[in-house]
C-alpha cells in the first residue's frame, strides 16, 4: 500500500470503510488500512462489488497461490488495483490473477455467506440495473441518476421505504467506483466503466444540441444491458441483435469468442466515425474474409453489422439510437455512390491474416449533422470489374463461384 499517494490511500480506506483521519500522515494512514484490513474482513467484504465477490469465490476456490486464468475484460478488479490480488496480463489481453495464503485465510471462510447475504438482499440485481443503466447512457448526471432514473427501479421493487433506498443506492460502490467530477462545471457524473473518456462524451454531445433530454429506458432494459459483465451487450433480444448473433455464430464464432466480438462492436457502435474505429467496428467479418464464399454475403455480413449499430443506445446521444435521432448514421446500401472501399473483399489467406492492416473504410463515414453519414459498398454488376482487384470482370472471377 505504501507505493500509492496519500489521496489514493485515503480513497481506497473510503471505499473499504476504513476508520483513516485525512490528518494522519501517510505511513499512519497505511498502517490503520491495512490493519483494518486484516482484522475486520467481515466489515469490508460486504462492501465490494458483486463482480469482486465472485472473483474472490473463484480464487477461494482455487486455493492460496493458485493462479485462475481469465479472458479479455473491459475492467480491472478494484481488488487487483489495490494490490491485495496479485495478477499478470498478458499480450492478448487475457489476465492469470490468484489469492496470496493471507488473504485467502481472510476470505475463505466468510466468502459464501457474504455473497449469499447480497442475493438475498437484493444487493446483486441493484448492481445489475444500475451497471445496465451506466452503459445505456454511458454518461449520466448524478443527481438525475440517483433521483429520476433509478426512481423507475424504487417503484418497480415497490414496498420499499424511499429514505431507506436512497442510502442503498449512495452506499453502494457502483456510486463511488463509477462517479467522474467535472471541476469545470461543478457537475457530477455516473460513468459505464466501458467509458474510457468521460469527458470526450461530454463533449462530443455539446455536437449535438438537438437532443435535448435523456431516453427513457424501463427497469428490464436495464436489467438486460446490465447482463454478462464484462461482456454485456445491448439489444441481443431485439431483431437487429438477433440477426448479430447469428451472423457471427456462421462465421465461426462461439463461446467466450462470440461473447467478446458482440462486446466489442458494441463498444465501437459508440465512435463518431473516425478510421480506426470503423475498422475496430467492422473487423469481426473483415477478420473472416477467408470463410466467406462471396462479395454478396460478405456485404450482408456488414450490413447486418450496420445496421445493429444504427439501433444500438449511443452515449453521444444521450441513450437514443442513431435511428430515433437521424444522428451518427451508418449506410453502406446506396448504390447511387462510386465511393468504394480501397481493398474489398478479398478471401485469399494471406489477406485475412492482414485484414485488420489492409481493410480500409472511406474517413469521415459517419456524419456529425442531422443528415445520414455514408459509407458505401457499391452494387457489383456481372460485367463490372470484381471488387477483389483481379482487372477480371466480376463474372468471371468471384461472381463465377459464389458458393
Amino acid at each position: 500500500m505504501s507505493s500509492f499517494s496519500i489521496w489514493e490511500i485515503e480513497d481506497i480506506a473510503r471505499y473499504f470503510g476504513a476508520p483513516v483521519d485525512p490528518r494522519m500522515g501517510k505511513e499512519d494512514m497505511v498502517g490503520v488500512l491495512c490493519s483494518f484490513i486484516s482484522d475486520c474482513p467481515q466489515k469490508w467484504l460486504p462492501r465490494m462489488l458483486c463482480t469482486d465477490l465472485n472473483l474472490l469465490k473463484t480464487l477461494s476456490d482455487a486455493g492460496p497461490g493458485k493462479a485462475v486464468g481469465f479472458g479479455y475484460n473491459e475492467q480491472t478488479s478494484v481488488l487487483e488495483l489495490t494490490t491485495l490480488l496479485d495478477s499478470e496480463v498478458s499480450d492478448d489481453g487475457s489476465r492469470r490473477i490468484w489469492m496470496g495464503k493471507d488473504l485467502y485465510s481472510l476470505v475463505a471462510p466468510r466468502i459464501d455467506s457474504v455473497i449469499e447475504e447480497a442475493r438475498s438482499s437484493g444487493k446483486y440485481e441493484l448492481e445489475q440495473v444500475m451497471m445496465g443503466y451506466l452503459h445505456l447512457y454511458g454518461l449520466i448526471p448524478l443527481d438525475r441518476f440517483l433521483g429520476e432514473v433509478m426512481y423507475d427501479y424504487y417503484t418497480y421493487k415497490g414496498g420499499v421505504d424511499f429514505t431507506d433506498f436512497i442510502m442503498m443506492l449512495y452506499d453502494n460502490p457502483v456510486v463511488s467506483l463509477c462517479r467522474e467530477d467535472d471541476e469545470q462545471t461543478g457537475q457530477s457524473y455516473l460513468c459505464s466503466p466501458c467509458v474510457t473518456d468521460p469527458f470526450n462524451v461530454i463533449r462530443a454531445r455539446e455536437r449535438y444540441p438537438q437532443v435535448k433530454g435523456y431516453r427513457h429506458f424501463t427497469v428490464k432494459d436495464a436489467m438486460e444491458a446490465g447482463e454478462g459483465y464484462p461482456y454485456n451487450t445491448f439489444g441481443m433480444r431485439s431483431k437487429y441483435g438477433s440477426r448479430l448473433v447469428r451472423m457471427l455464430r456462421s462465421l465461426g464464432y462461439s463461446g467466450e469468442g462470440l461473447e467478446t466480438e458482440l462486446h466489442e462492436i458494441w463498444i465501437n457502435s459508440q465512435g463518431e466515425g473516425s478510421g480506426d474505429s470503423m475498422e475496430d467496428l467492422y473487423f469481426s467479418v473483415t477478420q473472416k474474409m477467408n470463410e466467406i464464399g462471396s462479395f454478396e454475403e460478405y456485404r450482408d455480413c456488414m450490413q447486418v453489422i450496420s445496421d445493429y449499430a444504427n439501433h444500438t443506445p449511443k452515449w453521444f446521444l444521450k441513450g437514443y439510437s442513431a435511428a430515433q435521432k437521424n444522428l451518427l448514421w451508418i449506410d453502406i446500401s446506396s448504390d447511387e455512390e462510386k465511393a468504394e472501399l480501397n481493398e474489398g473483399f478479398d478471401p485469399d489467406p494471406e489477406a485475412t491474416a492482414y485484414a485488420r492492416e489492409s481493410f480500409r473504410m472511406p474517413q469521415g463515414s459517419m456524419q456529425q449533422l442531422a443528415l445520414p453519414g455514408k459509407i458505401y459498398i457499391p452494387h457489383i454488376g456481372l460485367d463490372d470489374p470484381c471488387p477483389c482487384g483481379s482487372g477480371l470482370k466480376y463474372r468471371n472471377c468471384h461472381g463465377k463461384h459464389p458458393n
